[in-house]
């Protein structure tokens, strides 16, 4: 692909005198009352190609769309949002009870897809119960040989720079309490001796504060490098139907998350993590 062919596939903000190469993405846009939107041009995906769409929000909804039809999204329906950021590959997943709603797009114009993730973190923080914090139950998240949970984000800073920066990014104010649960990266044993290869858990991070809950992890679960580019991003629904539970493994645990009965999340812990990873999931809980 050329670089004006690359440029071509960039998102675009909507406006009346945005260059658009499809005739009906203004009308569609302005005809559904957003206050904001951005349309994805077409995508080659493998043999086949994605569709243009858009998506846009007004009051405290998404609204999804392409040359055909148009669905609101209320960000009440809203169960996850993810946010990847790969290289130069970016993607929305909207998930909600029903459905999924994928966007990918090229990463350089990140910057106008921005402002649909953070407008429904507004409406996630104007809408949560604020999330009592026990600190003592958060010293015991700690590992034994740290200090207590205070400078949680400094110890995670060394730990793990990648993964530090982009909890800055996302909560630049260092909040009064907030739970940091880091997981680094540890082996899969059994996935090694199969193949004979080197392949690792990859590390995550979760962030729970008064009015979020946020996972920072890999796109990729399980890989040959520990700590890979980039960062998936989501931003969980704070709702008393979103549980955190500890499935026992015959290597450690699976930390899960669950809406209801479905599961979202399946993350690994280690042996030596899960009682620390127990009592996270006690305070997420809460």
């Amino acid at each position: 692909m050329s670089a004006a062919e690359t440029m071509h596939s960039w998102p675009v903000q909507v406006s009346e005198d945005a260059e658009i190469p499809e005739e009906w993405v203004q009308k569609k846009v302005f005809g559904t009352g957003c206050s904001s939107a951005v349309y994805f041009p077409s995508q080659p995906y493998g043999l086949f190609k994605r569709h243009s769409v858009f998506l846009g929000f007004k009051d405290e909804m998404f609204v999804y769309g392409d040359s055909k039809r148009s669905i609101e999204i209320p960000f009440s329906d809203i169960i996850v949002l993810k946010h990847l950021k790969v290289l130069l590959t970016g993607r929305l997943m909207i998930r909600t009870i029903n459905r999924t709603y994928k966007i990918e797009y090229n990463l350089t114009k990140d910057r106008i897809v921005t402002p649909l993730v953070e407008a429904y973190r507004a409406y996630n923080i104007k809408h949560a119960t604020p999330f009592e914090i026990d600190i003592k139950k958060l010293e015991a998240i700690t590992e034994e040989h740290e200090e207590p949970l205070v400078n949680f984000r400094d110890r995670l800073e060394q730990r793990n720079i990648k993964l530090y920066n982009y909890l800055c990014e996302e909560l630049p104010g260092k909040e009064d309490k907030e739970v940091l649960y880091y997981q680094e990266s540890t082996e899969h044993h059994l996935r090694q001796k199969i193949s004979g290869s080197h392949y690792y858990y990859t590390p995550y991070l979760i962030a729970r504060t008064a009015h979020e809950i946020i996972l920072f992890n890999e796109e990729d679960h399980i890989a040959e490098q520990p700590d890979e580019y980039g960062v998936q991003i989501s931003f969980i629904q704070e709702s008393e139907k979103i549980t955190w539970e500890i499935e026992r493994k015959a290597h450690g645990g699976e930390l899960r998350v669950l809406y209801e009965d479905r599961t979202l999340f399946k993350l690994h812990v280690p042996e030596q993590s899960l009682q620390r990873a127990y009592t996270a999931c006690q305070v997420l809980n809460t």
